[in-house]
């Protein structure tokens, strides 16, 4: 409802933003009830896989329609369009937990912690340079808590946060 407030505000037909917001919300259920029947075997086994994927959507700006000065959208024609960075934050999550779970026992080293933000960074920097600081930067922050509560220290998460920040 207040989607459809705000959009009678900013646009002469009202119904539209709020009517694309119905039509979505049929898919993005059915892909709810997709991703709770998915075993946590399968998400492990191809996690991965998917990363891969993730990087080559994100690293393809070209295919992307321009919107304000930026080409992150990238648009299948039946006004469907898809941003990959914001599936690229999940996939950072997620393949972080599984390298972190196969890894659990090396965290204390601080050579083993440079790994979990390489496979952050990566997509990061590709989302810098599309530009979208927003998106980047929060696929840059769950890999500080992630660090923390599988136990490395804190002094070795500052070492490598510090240039980032600088």
């Amino acid at each position: 409802m207040s989607l459809y407030s705000i959009s009678i505000l900013q646009e002469e037909n009202s119904s539209n933003a709020f009517t694309k917001q119905i039509i979505f919300l049929g898919p993005a259920i059915i892909l709810m009830f997709i991703m709770t029947v998915l075993s946590k075997r399968f998400i492990h086994k191809y996690i991965y896989m998917f990363y891969c994927l993730i990087i080559l959507l994100v690293s393809v700006p070209f295919l992307g329609q321009e919107t304000a000065g930026t080409y992150r959208w990238i648009n299948f024609g039946f006004s469907f369009s898809l941003q990959p960075s914001e599936i690229a934050k999940w996939i950072i999550v997620i393949t972080l937990a599984r390298y972190l779970s196969d890894n659990k026992l090396q965290v204390h080293k601080f050579s083993s912690n440079i790994i979990p933000f390489v496979i952050a960074i990566v997509p990061t920097i590709i989302v810098l340079n599309q530009p979208d600081l927003g998106t980047a930067f929060v696929m840059m922050v769950p890999v500080i808590p992630m660090l923390y509560w599988v136990g490395a220290k804190p002094y070795h998460l500052f070492l490598i946060i510090a240039p980032l920040l600088s």
